[in-house]
């Protein structure tokens, strides 16, 4: 009999969970189909506001809307846009290792160790991603098509006559891009 009364209670209580659920789904659906509508709204009407003025341009994209800003047309153009993530970390470890210069304490606390350097890219990649620290940490070592500076042009002579080739940009580990900023950072100041 006790065994009865608790399988009894076992499915009342996964019936009121299940209960629970639908009814974040439903307010869940309900959030996404007002932020959906006033996205859409939004965007119709920029476009509206530019055929008016007669540009013909393509409607500029909204910041933080759910549409893409232009498809990538190329394999290249969707591993750079795949990229982006670590071209928006870089500039925060700038001012992270110029913080914690300025605001140093003592002489030990100048010199940042690699170690929490890595930790910094690795926190840095768990908030712009929303992913796990091992996930981090795991995408961090894969080379990724980031911007390169190009060649710098060489004297001119008598024999050379046609400019050198374009180089592609290359594919470069994340933390090798990140970890130049640490070591430009540090030849800066040295000069």
């Amino acid at each position: 009999m006790r065994a009865l009364v608790k399988k009894i209670k076992d499915i009342a209580t996964v019936a009121d969970r299940m209960s629970l659920i639908l009814i974040v789904q439903r307010r869940l659906i309900d959030q996404m189909n007002e932020s959906i509508a006033s996205t859409a709204a939004a965007v119709q009407a920029s476009a509206v506001a530019q055929r008016e003025q007669g540009n013909g341009a393509a409607a500029p994209a909204l910041s933080g809307s759910v549409l893409p800003a232009q498809a990538p047309r190329s394999e290249e153009e969707m591993e750079a846009q795949d990229a982006k993530w670590l071209l928006e970390i870089k500039p925060l470890l700038e001012e992270w290792l110029a913080d914690r210069f300025v605001n140093a304490s003592c002489a030990a606390d100048v010199s940042v160790s690699r170690a929490e350097v890595n930790m910094f890219i690795r926190d840095q990649t768990m908030r712009r991603l929303n992913v796990s620290a091992q996930r981090a940490v795991e995408l961090l070592p894969i080379k990724w098509r980031l911007p390169v500076r190009p060649l710098r042009p060489a004297a001119p002579t008598a024999r050379a006559t046609a400019p050198p080739p374009a180089v592609k940009a290359k594919k470069t580990p994340g933390y090798r891009y990140l970890h130049r900023v640490f070591s430009h950072f540090f030849q800066r100041l040295g000069n």
